[in-house]
């Protein structure tokens, strides 16, 4: 009967794959996107690297501005969403069909580049 080794931890155990981040054990950092995490935090904005993850690489000054609207316009229509309910339902039923369709884009644009 051949013996069974038993593995310590998460040792050698591969859980997935992705193009997203890696574990770079020779160099003891983190990557996402090919960039040092390290790196990441030292020279860009939190928005900066949230679009590299959604989007595959780091934005110009013109496509942060726009994502960076876009994340304040969804912030505003979550306000809405979440008052209207308060006040008018009918509102709150209009608001969360487009609320919804936001967060169904945003999957699709996340499942189309992993």
């Amino acid at each position: 009967m051949a013996e069974i080794e038993i593995k310590k931890g998460l040792v050698g155990v591969i859980a997935d794959e992705t193009k997203v981040s890696e574990v770079m054990p020779d160099i003891n950092s983190l990557t996402y996107r090919g960039y040092a995490v390290q790196d990441l935090a030292d020279v860009c904005a939190f928005e900066e690297v949230a679009y590299l993850l959604l989007k595959g690489e780091l934005p110009n000054k013109s496509q942060l501005s726009k994502f960076q609207e876009d994340e304040e316009n969804i912030k505003a229509i979550k306000k809405v969403s979440k008052s209207s309910k308060k006040t008018n339902d009918e509102h709150y039923v209009d608001n969360k069909k487009f609320l919804d369709e936001m967060i169904k884009w945003k999957k699709e644009i996340r499942e189309a580049i992993s």
